[in-house]
């Protein structure tokens, strides 16, 4: 091997290296990532290392991309395509995916990896066909949770969903012991989120809340067990989606309708601030969402602070009375 191949095949290496190691657990890129102000979660290191290793290196070798330099917008054209037609993902799941691709060559150029940032102005995918998301109204669900639900897991997914706006990865993090009692009223205590707004406690409706003890003593759960998945790194899309198919039967919408309403199973988020709307309950409607709110709404729910949490309380139960009438 001469001395042209050695060196080719050394910065070989480091390209699939590099691209393997960037979303690993414990790396050294996102620890100076979160030093400048990018930090992500761990479901979305796991995603995106993920991605990294099956479907973008892979694609990488295929088309004999050896060095950083060949990565130009062609290449990642090609790649958006080979996203779009052959893995058949949508538009803004590729979006997602490339943006965290773009996150690691704004990194080498920032180090001096690399001379040239050849991707950082490749153009997102747009969806020609975007719809809105569907949500059910308020008479469809009259009632819905007070009649037997034959699934008990999807009875669970949903009305956690339709009552508190859980986010799907908060409601995959869910522990047990993260449902706690404060005064009179149980609430779900966010620790995980997507977003430091995230963090917050939401008000659990009593009904659903004796649903879930039987479910945990049915599973026979400790307190550090996941309600729903096994590990952390258990997903739990697929029973989520099932559920959702399983409630739109219960109101009389088969899969089909449900696909052409774009109802799916985060259109419960959705339903949960069109609920608390209806009922002008305010801005506390933002901060059991874990929306992103200004400070004097923050201090003035504050939970750690003695008035503030008698505020918290307050309009608590006045969700909880909204959602017994709108869901029950």
């Amino acid at each position: 091997m001469n001395l042209f191949e050695i060196f080719h095949q050394r910065r070989e290496k480091k390209l699939h290296k590099i691209l393997h190691d960037y979303y690993a657990k414990d790396s050294p890129y996102l620890v100076i990532d979160a030093a400048r102000g990018r930090k992500i979660n761990d479901t979305s290191r796991k995603i995106l290392h993920g991605f990294i290793i099956n479907s973008f290196i892979p694609f990488l070798k295929e088309n004999k991309i050896k060095w950083f330099s060949q990565i130009k917008p062609v290449i990642m054209n090609k790649f958006q395509n080979h996203l779009l037609f052959d893995k058949n993902l949508l538009p803004q799941s590729i979006n997602r995916q490339i943006s965290g691709i773009k996150a690691i060559f704004n990194h080498l150029y920032m180090t001096g990896v690399i001379k040239n940032n050849i991707i950082k102005d490749i153009a997102p995918l747009r969806t020609m066909n975007a719809m809105i998301r569907g949500c059910y109204s308020m008479e469809e669900l009259s009632g819905i949770f007070k009649i037997p639900w034959e699934d008990k897991k999807a009875y669970l997914l949903c009305s956690l969903i339709y009552s508190t706006g859980l986010r799907n990865s908060e409601l995959q993090n869910l522990k047990v012991k993260d449902i706690i009692f404060k005064e009179d009223i149980h609430f779900l205590n966010i620790l995980k989120s997507k977003t430091d707004a995230g963090i917050r406690m939401i008000p659990l409706h009593p009904k659903i809340l004796t649903s879930i003890k039987e479910w945990i003593e049915e599973k026979n759960l400790t307190p550090e067990n996941y309600l729903f998945s096994k590990t952390g790194d258990h997903r739990i899309f697929k029973a989520a989606k099932k559920a959702n198919i399983y409630m739109g039967a219960m109101v009389g919408k088969t899969a089909a309708d449900l696909r052409d309403d774009n109802i799916t199973f985060y259109s419960g988020r959705h339903f949960y601030k069109t609920m608390l709307n209806s009922h002008n309950l305010g801005d506390i409607e933002e901060l059991f969402m874990g929306h992103k709110v200004g400070r004097n709404v923050s201090e003035r729910y504050n939970h750690k602070n003695k008035r503030s949490s008698i505020e918290l309380l307050k309009k608590a139960r006045e969700a909880l009375e909204i959602i017994d009438i709108s869901l029950f």
